[in-house]
């Protein structure tokens, strides 16, 4: 107890130490000497510049297309990364309007349909055989060729085909005993499948650092040019953005505002973040869709455009195959091609070759 007094007085002594070296500081910080200097932008710390701007949210989801039979397809066979009610706004404007929405895979995200059996065509190709628009949100298991050279094939019949993607995101981490386990990264099946039309998508997001909804990675987005996408849009909020890149017959719809940013490059610009090629629309973002999202700014006008875009084609029949192939046996209906030689008539029977008779 005889060190008591001797720690106290330490203690005391590295008190008033550490409340003069706390004085000092703000002399030392200011060359006029002033104790309190201000920032050198006083303005962006007004309460007025940091409280959140109150983004209102109005409107409802309307199509702007003629009445009639139509059926859309939404795949969910392809790892697809979206919930069923995230995409309700569209989907009940167009049951609303009198249009079919059908599901391709149902079951849940990851749901896939049995497989057609060896020799048949794509379950999906016999899926789009009774569609008129086809929509691919997120996939994240790649579709096969006899898949994508199907859906080129519907949008050459003109048959409307919606892509919605964002950038590349990582797995929910994984904790252990021996703490985080790495984040392995869900790549999007989008390109292999939107390059065929002149598109694809980035893998970075998009930021905004000067002009955002509250939140750098919710960026705005404006029309460029006229489309069936842009058509009474003058900006919509994007809240999970990524480059859309175009190239042949594609044109852009609709770009980020100035000085945006793409993650992968940090380069500013006005990055393209949707397109359309013909009978084929990609945007790079999916959030806009969303029950709480779908009213901001005139995200309700892109979506009803969207909708209204799907169900406006006109889809030709597939035309049926002329010729029987070789080792296929033919569809119920359909004729068997005549044998080779004579066949046998009515009560009678097939001629024989008559046997030359030994030397």
């Amino acid at each position: 107890m005889a060190n008591v007094p001797k720690l106290v007085g330490v203690f005391a002594l590295v008190l008033v130490l550490v409340l003069a070296v706390a004085a000092a500081v703000p002399l030392v910080a200011s060359p006029g000497g002033d104790a309190n200097p201000r920032p050198q932008n006083p303005a962006s710390f007004e309460p007025g510049e940091i409280v959140p701007q109150d983004l209102s949210q109005n409107g409802s989801v309307s199509i702007d297309a003629s009445s009639g039979e139509k059926v859309v397809l939404i795949d969910r066979a392809h790892g697809n990364d979206f919930d069923r009610e995230e995409i309700e706004p569209m989907v009940d404007a167009l049951v609303a309007q009198g249009y079919e929405v059908r599901f391709h895979g149902g079951g849940g995200s990851r749901g896939a349909p049995p497989s057609a059996g060896p020799g048949s065509s794509s379950p999906l190709n016999q899926s789009l055989r009774d569609a008129d628009a086809f929509v691919v949100i997120s996939p994240s298991q790649p579709f096969t060729d006899a898949a994508r050279r199907g859906i080129a094939d519907f949008a050459d019949r003109g048959g409307r085909v919606a892509l919605l993607g964002e950038p590349t995101s990582p797995s929910p981490a994984v904790v252990s005993l021996f703490g985080p386990a790495p984040r392995p990264t869900a790549t999007s099946q989008m390109t292999p499948l939107s390059s065929r039309f002149g598109m694809s998508l980035s893998t970075g997001y998009l930021y905004n650092m000067y002009e955002n909804g509250n939140n750098f990675q919710n960026v705005y987005a404006t029309a460029s040019g006229d489309g069936p996408l842009t058509e009474g849009v003058d900006r919509v909020l994007f809240d999970r953005a990524t480059e859309v890149a175009v190239g042949g017959d594609a044109s852009v719809a609709l770009s980020a505002t100035d000085r945006t940013a793409l993650s992968t490059t940090r380069q500013q610009g006005e990055y393209p973040v949707a397109a359309v090629n013909g009978n084929v629309a990609l945007i790079g973002d999916t959030s806009f869709l969303t029950p709480s999202n779908y009213q901001y700014a005139d995200n309700e006008v892109l979506t009803g455009n969207l909708a209204a875009f799907l169900v406006s084609g006109d889809k030709e029949p597939k035309p049926m195959p002329e010729t029987q192939r070789s080792g296929v046996p033919p569809r119920p209906g359909q004729p068997r091609p005549p044998s080779a030689g004579q066949p046998p008539t009515n009560d009678t029977t097939p001629p024989t070759t008559a046997t030359p008779a030994a030397p």
